[in-house]
């Protein structure tokens, strides 16, 4: 399940939970004290997005965090954090286990927290933070054997007659009605490996209008932080050990000058399928809060032009905002405050959808999204679609794509747009001889989208080849490049499940980075395949 933190900084909550401990304060007497305000602070967010089915858990513990600002430190509202998402994407199987021993107190927002942090919580790391974490100021003590029942129960007894989307839905917490769909659409083996990729270490996109992945990578690894390029997209890089300690990935050198955003390989490569080239207009018609804009921008620049569109005003302004800020953009990003009407070369409908394929980043949206919405979803989608189609000029490219992994929004979509279009579009194909693309979480590693391209047709396009992207980044020397090919050999080796220690037969390349990415994947190539195991034994 998607947490929010690595076990490296779990376990230093254990050590010092609230920062340096008082010279002349009882250690012990300070740490049950830290304990129960993290249990709190917990309980608070819980009970308030409990409340109101549909409403959004991180909304409900930034309130409560914000109450308690002063009273928090780095570390326990990284354990608040923990517990407060953990509950969320958990949920359905911790309801089901206290449905089974108390039933009619599977909602009850102590009993869920108490039992995430007694289950599932040393599952993920290892060790318990500390004993008095546990159940740290609980004042349900008759629940204490219920709690340690559930604890010990299987998901499923031997004998019992839950159908395998049921089983599903409980193994990886899902709404049941998505389950059955993925089961229906994807087969009983992709649809559970599909529930355990649901967890993966953090990707970074670096802005080459500023550095390049090995300048960063170098820099990285001089502060202890490993970082191996991504396989598919050229601009990424991904930490495999996690979320850093010590404030996490926006404490990193390099965030606070804009060298690099956090953004999942997916989302990069939604951007890269539109191929768009230096000094090309782009159109990103659906912007949102700009994770694609930018990336897009590098891809034009230095002499290209993108237009952002967004019809959520606030998204809008927080683009201009954002916009400010980064001078590398600058002259590069329009920022449009009416519809747009003038034709692109390019024209990307990143469109509102479901999000389905992206529930490991927010948690409680799989249960706020109802199985009705997805017809209206869909339609709202066709129509976008068919706007920002017109706005492609004659030879140019237009690329749909969605955050989900339900073919009624992706495929479907596609394919509705395809007998409205007529000859006005032709498919462009990927190299894989296909004009759609989906990313699978269990196979490409990333988060789940689904793309579709097509090209406005004319006689002059007929002929016109696939378009390769142009590097806008600077050229590394050869050592650098070859560090930069190794990585990304190895990230897609991790996808299909081969192992590192082929690859490094191939190149070692004598340089602190180079040996750093080296040592991380042997490691890591030998923990892949074992670090989620303890999800799939209760299948």
């Amino acid at each position: 399940m998607a947490y929010p933190s690595s076990a490296a900084n779990e376990s230093s909550a254990g050590s010092s939970p609230g920062g340096p401990q008082r010279e002349n304060g009882d250690p012990q007497a300070l740490f049950e004290a830290k304990a129960i305000l993290v249990r709190d602070v917990s309980l608070e967010a819980l009970r308030s997005w409990l409340a109101s089915p549909g409403s959004d858990v991180e909304k409900a513990l930034r309130k409560a965090m914000r109450i308690r600002h002063a009273t928090l430190c780095q570390t326990t509202r990284s354990a608040v954090a923990r517990r407060v998402l953990g509950v969320a994407v958990a949920r359905g199987r911790l309801s089901h286990l206290l449905q089974e021993v108390a039933p009619g107190h599977d909602c009850d927002a102590e009993l869920l927290l108490e039992l995430f942090v007694v289950r599932e919580l040393p599952r993920v790391l290892e060790e318990l933070e500390h004993p008095c974490f546990a159940l740290a100021g609980s004042q349900k003590t008759e629940w204490r054997q219920v709690l340690a029942d559930a604890c010990s129960r299987p998901l499923f007894g031997p004998n019992d007659s839950a159908t395998l989307a049921k089983r599903l839905s409980v193994a990886w917490s899902l709404p049941l009605w998505m389950a059955e769909r993925w089961l229906q659409h994807l087969g009983p083996l992709s649809a559970f490996q599909l529930g355990r990729a649901m967890c993966q270490p953090a990707r970074l996109r670096v802005n080459t209008l500023r550095t390049t992945r090995l300048e960063l990578m170098q820099q990285l690894s001089e502060h202890g932080v490993r970082s191996i390029p991504t396989a598919e997209s050229r601009f990424g890089l991904w930490l495999p050990d996690g979320r850093p300690p010590n404030g996490g990935v926006w404490q990193l050198p390099g965030y606070s000058q804009g060298l690099f955003e956090v953004q999942d390989e997916g989302s990069q490569i939604l951007a890269l399928a539109t191929e768009a080239r230096p000094g090309e207009r782009v159109l990103d018609y659906c912007a949102g809060r700009g994770g694609k804009t930018w990336l897009l921008c590098a891809l034009v620049a230095p002499h290209g032009r993108v237009t952002a569109w967004d019809v959520d005003e606030d998204l809008r302004k927080q683009l201009l905002g954002a916009r400010a800020k980064r001078a590398s953009v600058a002259e590069l990003l329009e920022v449009a405050d009416t519809k747009p009407s003038s034709q692109a070369d390019v024209v990307l409908v990143d469109a509102p959808c479901s999000s389905c394929g992206v529930w490991r980043r927010h948690p409680s949206q799989r249960w706020a999204l109802q199985e009705s919405e997805i017809d209206s979803i869909a339609a709202q989608q066709l129509q976008i679609l068919e706007e920002a189609s017109q706005l492609v000029h004659v030879g140019g490219r237009l690329v749909y794509a969605t955050c989900s992994l339900l073919r009624a929004e992706n495929d479907a979509v596609a394919e509705r747009f395809e007998q409205l279009a007529g000859d006005c579009f032709r498919r462009w194909p990927f190299e894989s001889g296909r004009h759609c693309r989906t990313l699978m979480p269990h196979v490409e590693g990333t988060d789940g989208f689904f793309m579709a391209r097509w090209q406005r047709q004319n006689k002059a396009s007929e002929s016109r080849q696939s378009i390769m992207p142009v590097a806008t980044a600077r050229n590394d020397a050869s050592m650098g490049e070859s560090i930069i090919k190794f990585g990304e050999a190895v990230s897609m080796s991790l996808k299909r499940g081969c192992t590192s220690p082929t690859l490094l037969s191939r190149i070692n390349p004598e340089s602190p980075v180079a040996q750093s990415v080296a040592a991380g994947c042997t490691e890591i190539s030998e923990d892949f395949e074992a670090f989620p195991v303890w999800r799939s034994q209760e299948l």
